[in-house]
Order: C-alpha cells, then sequence, then structure tokens
C-alpha cells in the first residue's frame, strides 16, 4: 500500500512538472522584459522626445506611414492648439515688420493697395512656417511646445521643398479655409488634406516615447 501511494505522489510530482517549469520561464521571461523596460526608459529620459525619434526610427520595421496604430497619430486638437500658437507668432511678426515698414518707409504700408498688404502678410505666414519646420525638422515653435513632429517616411531631416509644401502652402490654404482642418478626424492615420500630398504624418512624441518604453522599437 505504501509503495503504490508513493509510486502515485511519484507520478502527480512528474505532472507538475512542465507546469511549474513554465512558471518558472514565465519568471525568468517577465524579470528580463522588466529589466529590458527599465533601460529602454533610463535611456528615453535622457533624450527629448524629438532625440528621441531621431535615433530609433531607423529601428523600427514598418514604415512611419502604415507601420503604427492610430493613436500614435497627433490628434486633432493637439494640433490645432499648436496651429494657434504658431498664428500668434505669425501675426506679432506681421505686426512687427510691418510696423517697422511702416516707421522707416516714407509711405505707409497700410496706404499701399488690398491685395499687396495681403500678399506680404501671406509672405510672412510661408516664411514663419516653411522655416521653422525646415530648421527644427518638422517642428514649429507650436509643435514644439506640444511634442508633436511632421515626419516623412522616406526623408529623415524633412527637405526645404516638402516644408514648404506641407507648411507654408499647406498652412496659407488652411488659414484661408479653416474647415479643411476637419480631415485630421475622418482620417484613419490622422492626416490633413496636405498629408496626401507630401506623403507625410504628424506623430505625437510622447506616445512614440511610450511605445519605445514599453514595447521596444528595435525588435
Amino acid at each position: 500500500m505504501d509503495t503504490k501511494t508513493t509510486s502515485q505522489n511519484h507520478d502527480n510530482s512528474n505532472k507538475d512538472l512542465p507546469e511549474l517549469n513554465d512558471k518558472a520561464y514565465l519568471g525568468v521571461l517577465e524579470s528580463e522584459q522588466d529589466r529590458q523596460r527599465y533601460q529602454r526608459k533610463k535611456k528615453s529620459r535622457r533624450l527629448s522626445g524629438h532625440e528621441l525619434w531621431s535615433k530609433n526610427r531607423k529601428n523600427v520595421r514598418n514604415n512611419v506611414v502604415d507601420g503604427f496604430s492610430k493613436y500614435l497619430y497627433a490628434g486633432f486638437w493637439v494640433r490645432t492648439v499648436a496651429f494657434l500658437i504658431d498664428m500668434i507668432m505669425v501675426w506679432a511678426l506681421q505686426a512687427l515688420l510691418l510696423g517697422g515698414a511702416n516707421y522707416f518707409s516714407p509711405e505707409p504700408i497700410a496706404s499701399l493697395s488690398l491685395p499687396l498688404n495681403y500678399v506680404i502678410k501671406q509672405a510672412i505666414l510661408i516664411i514663419y512656417f516653411t522655416l521653422t519646420t525646415y530648421l527644427l525638422n518638422g517642428q514649429s515653435f507650436g509643435k514644439l511646445l506640444l511634442d508633436i513632429q511632421v515626419v516623412h517616411d522616406k526623408q529623415e531631416r524633412l527637405s526645404l521643398g516638402t516644408c514648404f509644401i506641407r507648411e507654408g502652402l499647406g498652412k496659407l490654404i488652411l488659414s484661408t479655409i479653416p474647415i479643411l482642418a476637419i480631415t485630421v478626424i475622418f482620417s484613419r492615420k490622422r492626416e490633413n488634406f496636405i498629408d496626401y500630398f507630401t506623403d507625410t504624418n504628424v506623430i505625437s512624441l510622447k506616445q512614440f516615447r511610450f511605445l519605445y518604453e514599453e514595447i521596444g522599437l528595435n525588435q
């Protein structure tokens, strides 16, 4: 009887071994994943979102346009706030430059024809959005403050032409026809109307940081 009982206990122990091994393996795996996550967080905290993206975008297996979930892309409201911040900058520049021109010019700019006055103001808008986005590689001052960035799948650094079309001309059209901004709401990848012509997207650097820290993007 004792021999039979001992044999049954031994058989039960053998049956428990795979489960115990699985638990042990999962424990080691979770510990390793926690260690890697900690290392990624430690590394990411030393970099700005812009720097983190620049250093790690090459590790993303799929391209920027198709590879991420919708939630990586910057949404309507954050982009609207960034745009309003930039427009305040534009209005300030327009007032400053036109005011300075009025001061030094024998003929006040205000006395010029309305079409010419309009052209000067829109030229300032185009130059502002084009140059800031080019010099900051996808970030105007508004985007910089809101931690979002324009990215292009095939351009690690946005070209001046892309910045001119997407930001210069795009913002000129958007400031004239604001209703076009709602395309961001209905687009699966949150593109605005001009993104379809320039193959660009606007990503949330905070969300990219989260994905980098939690799941890694180099695997």
